[in-house]
Parts: structure tokens; C-alpha cells; sequence
């Protein structure tokens, strides 16, 4: 008995010990997870900073973000090493395109290690109101600096003006089978890029409640003359409109007008809210349809999931 009892003592102190471990290294899992965030977080708010500098054409602040010997590489290969080299660089910059802009969409932004991380994404350029935007991919390497982190290296890999595709990259939410159902009708409407993806292309149809059905196609695409996103709707019964897209404050609003079945005119403006990525709210208003001002429409639309696979 005295050797069981001894036998259960070592084996209850082992767990013990072994338990201790397992939360120790569990400490130590969520401590590294939480110091891992705070990195990603203080990079996020670098980069965010970078993009502000530059749309203020504030040369100095910008190259402030790189380390003491950092280098920036243009797409044409030239080599800018240092802060100060960095700095004239693009105070040159903002002399000849005084009215530029940049966005920078962040595509992956990995760690390796604990002092370096790898950022990669494409920026878009707007030199001015008159000259197309031009989207470069680029590659920015960062390394730690106390409590702040600071740009090594950051290399332009190409660049060229934007494509029909880019600009109506920022609709590609839309891309997917949808429904909505109101009192009145059940409506179905699937989106999907044109086989070399410079157009969305759309296909709808809606069911009354007696069963009566309307169908049509809509296609969506960029206006290079009056810089805009314009589309273009045929029903089956003889109808089609044409509709001008904008983007306010978060909404798409379109501007739609066009010709009836019977000869008349009709006219509406169109709200698309994006709520989440399986959601966005509609809204038609305004809609005059001959001489008639008829009421507004409001409707949640909701991705619809795929199909069960067959067994």
C-alpha cells in the first residue's frame, strides 16, 4: 500500500508539473499573440500615416517613416538611399504633380521573425483631375525601432494606368447570386465579370405574386470620357435604361433613366448600401414613371447561398 500511495504521489506531482507547463506555455502563446497584434496594429497605423503625408505633400513627415539609411526604388530601378535623399525626392515629386494623390490597399503584411515584417499591396496614384490614375504593386519591408516600426525598403514593382477592370473593381462586392422578396414579388439577380473582366454583367428576374415574370440583363461598365461608371439595362419586354453610378459617403447612387415597352419615359435614383459581405440594402426613390411620380421602393437583399452538392 505504502508503495501504491508513493506511486500515486509521483504520478499527481507529475501532473502537476506538467500542468504547469501547459499554462505556462499557454501564457506565453497569448502573450506573444497580443505583443504579434499591437505589431500589426502600430504597422497599420505607419502605413495610414505614409498615405496622409503624401496626399498633404508633406515631403518630410513622409520620409520620416523610412529608417536613417532606408532606400525607396522607383519602378524605373533608380535607387534613393536615406532619409534625406528620400525626402528631396519626393518634394520633387510634389512640384511636378502638385495635385496628386495616393490610396494604398495593403494586400498581405506578414512577420518574420520578431523585428522585420513584409508589407504587400497596390497603390493608385492620381496625378490630377486631367491624367488617369496609374496603380503600381509594391513591396515594403519595415524593422522594428523601439516601440515603432520604420520602412527599410520599399520598392515599386511596376506601374500602369488604370484598367476598365480597376475601376470597377470597387462594385466586384456585388459579384454573386442575390435575392429579395417583398410583398408584391420575389426578385433573383446574379452577378459576374465579362469573360475578359472590364465589364460586370448582370442577369435579374422578377416573379409577381400571380406568377407574372419580367427578366432582364444589366451591364456595368467605366466611361474613360466622363470618368464614371455607367450601365446599361434591357428588360424582355422591350425596356432599357441607362444609369449613372457614384459612390457617397459609403452609398452607390445611381442615376437611371430610360425608355418603357410602351413608348413612355421612366426615371428613378437608385441606392445600393452595402451592409456586410452577404447584405445591402436598396432603395429606389424618385421614380416617375410616363408623368407619374410613384412611390418608393425598399428592399434588403441578401446573398443567396450555393447549392447542395448532389450526393
Amino acid at each position: 500500500m505504502k508503495l501504491m500511495n508513493g506511486r500515486l504521489q509521483g504520478l499527481a506531482g507529475m501532473l502537476i508539473m506538467t500542468a504547469g507547463i501547459v499554462a505556462s506555455h499557454a501564457e506565453e502563446a497569448d502573450s506573444q499573440s497580443r505583443a504579434r497584434e499591437k505589431d500589426f496594429d502600430a504597422i497599420t497605423a505607419s502605413i495610414k500615416s505614409f498615405q496622409d503625408a503624401f496626399n498633404r505633400h508633406d515631403a518630410k513627415s513622409l520620409a520620416a517613416h523610412f529608417s536613417d539609411s532606408g532606400e525607396y526604388v522607383n519602378d524605373a530601378g533608380i535607387v534613393f538611399q536615406g532619409r534625406s535623399v528620400i525626402e528631396k525626392e519626393f518634394a520633387a515629386q510634389f512640384k511636378v504633380i502638385p495635385n496628386s494623390k495616393i490610396q494604398l490597399d495593403v494586400v498581405d503584411l506578414r512577420f518574420v521573425g520578431n523585428g522585420l515584417a513584409i508589407e504587400e499591396g497596390t497603390a493608385t496614384v492620381l496625378p490630377d483631375a486631367d491624367v488617369p490614375a496609374i496603380i503600381s504593386r509594391y513591396i515594403v519591408v519595415h524593422t522594428r525601432d523601439g516601440e515603432s516600426w520604420k520602412m527599410v525598403s520599399a520598392r515599386d514593382l511596376d506601374s500602369r494606368p488604370l484598367s476598365a477592370h480597376d475601376h470597377l473593381m470597387q462594385l466586384g462586392w456585388l459579384v454573386g447570386n442575390w435575392v429579395d422578396e417583398s410583398d408584391q414579388a420575389l426578385g433573383q439577380t446574379s452577378f459576374t465579370w465579362s469573360e475578359n473582366g472590364n465589364f460586370l454583367v448582370s442577369s435579374f428576374t422578377i416573379t409577381n405574386r400571380d406568377g407574372d415574370e419580367i427578366s432582364g440583363t444589366q451591364r456595368i461598365g467605366w466611361d474613360p470620357q466622363k470618368e464614371q461608371i455607367r450601365s446599361w439595362i434591357f428588360d424582355s419586354e422591350g425596356g432599357f435604361a441607362e444609369g449613372f453610378w457614384s459612390l457617397i459617403d459609403g452609398v452607390w447612387i445611381v442615376r437611371l433613366s430610360g425608355v418603357r415597352p410602351d413608348g413612355g419615359n421612366g426615371s428613378a435614383t437608385l441606392h445600393y448600401t452595402p451592409v456586410s459581405g452577404d447584405r445591402f440594402e436598396y432603395r429606389s426613390s424618385n421614380r416617375i414613371v410616363g408623368d407619374e411620380l410613384t412611390p418608393p421602393v425598399s428592399l434588403t437583399v441578401v446573398r443567396r447561398p450555393p447549392a447542395p452538392k448532389a450526393n
